[in-house]
């Protein structure tokens, strides 16, 4: 424990601020780590922000527990023209443990390393040097302990600006996933791309449906794919079967499966992402 914080008095359904960067608080500059939240008084809900250098932000939300397996769908190491990501794992428990990181590519073959996590502790896993060919790969992170893990997205710079998002990681998969808005570069210039990992361990046969936001019609064509247990697939939407100039909603469906899936909004200047639902 490097620091404690304690708000006294918080009443019912307000709201509470914290910044990691407060002289106050007076974290050690250079700090990576973790923070754990408790309540004396009930049900919380929190999501962190993270900014950086060069205009980046992400946020990404906090969880109950942790979990001994966790997945990643998007694992990227300089794909799609420059793509990586990052991993921020923390072990929840008072014992110290190992850490598992099984990569698969589109055809669920595996490359494999490990980490020790002390108690309570952090490991940050980068995959531009974790993986050790380029490409597009799902991660199984696997735990002798209790873990929890958020996935960080960097994409490639075309200007003084840079772009990042995040995304927490799933504790199982689902036969059907949704997602509320995809695009191919519509009216506001905005596109999106899914990250689908096949978490079950035979083969999927996963569908994306799209549909139309005003009359519920299906729209475009449907995109189908066999995967192999926990095997990758990439679907951007101006190649992916919603025409172009399209806002729709989309279904993410597998018979007698599981899956899980991020989608990522991109244009010219801004990046973020959010879980299938």
């Amino acid at each position: 424990m490097v620091k404690t914080q304690t708000l006294p008095g918080v009443a019912a359904g307000t709201y509470e601020g914290l910044y990691s960067g407060d002289a106050t608080l007076a974290l050690p500059s250079g700090f990576a780590g973790t923070a754990t939240i408790t309540s004396t008084g009930g049900a919380m809900a929190a999501i962190v922000n993270e900014t950086g250098p060069g205009a980046q932000f992400s946020s990404y939300d906090t969880v109950p527990s942790g979990s001994t397996t966790l997945y990643a769908p998007a694992a990227l190491r300089n794909a799609y023209g420059g793509y990586n990501t990052g991993m921020g794992i923390q072990n929840t428990g008072r014992l110290s443990g190992t850490v598992t990181m099984n990569y698969y590519n589109s055809s669920g073959v595996a490359t494999t390393t490990t980490a020790s996590i002390a108690a309570y502790g952090y490991v940050g896993v980068y995959q531009g040097t974790d993986i050790t060919s380029d490409g597009a790969y799902t991660a199984k992170i696997t735990s002798t302990v209790p873990i929890a893990a958020i996935v960080n997205e960097v994409a490639p710079s075309i200007s003084s600006a840079q772009q990042s998002t995040a995304y927490n990681t799933f504790p199982a998969g689902s036969a059907t996933l949704h997602l509320p808005l995809v695009e191919s570069l519509g009216s506001d210039a905005w596109s999106t791309g899914e990250g689908i990992m096949n978490t079950g361990t035979a083969v999927a046969n996963v569908s994306v449906v799209y549909y139309d936001t005003s009359t519920g019609a299906m729209l475009g064509t449907p995109q189908s794919a066999s995967l192999q247990p926990n095997a990758f697939w990439g679907v951007y939407q101006p190649t992916g079967g919603l025409p172009a100039g399209d806002r729709a909603s989309a279904t993410v469906v597998t018979q007698g499966g599981q899956i899980a899936v991020i989608c990522n909004e991109s244009n010219a200047t801004s990046f973020m992402s959010y879980n299938g639902q």
